[in-house]
């Protein structure tokens, strides 16, 4: 088994629970505005987010311009009359304070403090949330380096996101030495693949990976990391 010397850990799906976060602080939003707030508006908000999000990470999409489009979008779908720049800095307040572990996150991170490799966080994000919600979930207690794409300037699955990390980090750390643990296949892993590094793809619910995308591991415990760090 290989030793790493360092572990880039995506926090949304992979250490903290998005899905529910974004349920609590969508419904919250819509709720403040006197909006419809239920299961279906909440799913098509999802898949709405997801596909921007997907559009951001190709280039497509400012980050600037996601925040607002995603909510314009939504809007479009059911009728609704908002000012979408106020509805997505609510629904941000809302959502920075939503910092829900998935199960065995801290289970997984006390077992990698006892191995001598370093650990950091790489996530997507507008920095203010993301900083939050690292806070108030403890991750901050494991993590002694986060890097956020927005203060960065760089974006997963870019290259040059993790050309930044190991040149901060320092320490003369070699690619083969590092591995990326995500839930998506289009920023984390492909990011890895793009970089030249190992990837270990988090997938509770076993989809299928239908993309040309490699995968060196595959779990579905964050609880099966040992095995592969040990």
């Amino acid at each position: 088994m290989k030793k790493y010397e360092l572990v880039l850990f995506d926090i949304d799906g992979t250490l903290l629970d998005f899905e529910k976060a974004e349920k609590v602080g969508m419904k919250e939003t819509l709720i403040r505005f006197g909006l419809r707030n239920d299961d279906e508006v909440l799913d098509s908000y999802n898949e709405i987010n997801i596909s921007h999000w997907k559009m951001f990470e190709v280039g497509e999409l400012s980050l600037g311009n996601l925040l607002i489009k995603r909510h314009v979008a939504l809007f479009e779908r059911y009728g609704i009359q908002q000012d979408a720049a106020k509805f997505n800095d609510y629904y941000e307040s809302r959502l920075k304070n939503c910092g829900y572990l998935v199960e065995h996150a801290l289970d997984i991170l006390d077992y990698v403090k006892t191995k001598s490799c370093k650990i950091a966080i790489i996530t997507n994000g507008i920095y203010e949330t993301q900083i939050n919600r690292i806070t108030i979930s403890s991750l901050n207690e494991y993590f002694q380096h986060v890097y956020i794409s927005e203060k960065i300037g760089y974006r997963k699955p870019q290259k040059e996101i993790f050309e930044h990390i190991l040149k901060d980090i320092g320490g003369g750390i070699k690619k083969e030495n590092v591995l990326i643990v995500g839930d998506s296949l289009t920023s984390d892993i492909k990011g890895g693949n793009n970089f030249g590094i190992d990837t270990c793809w988090v997938n509770p619910k076993k989809l299928e990976n239908h993309l040309n995308i490699k995968v060196d591991y595959e779990i579905q415990s964050l609880l099966e990391l040992k095995e592969i760090i040990a």
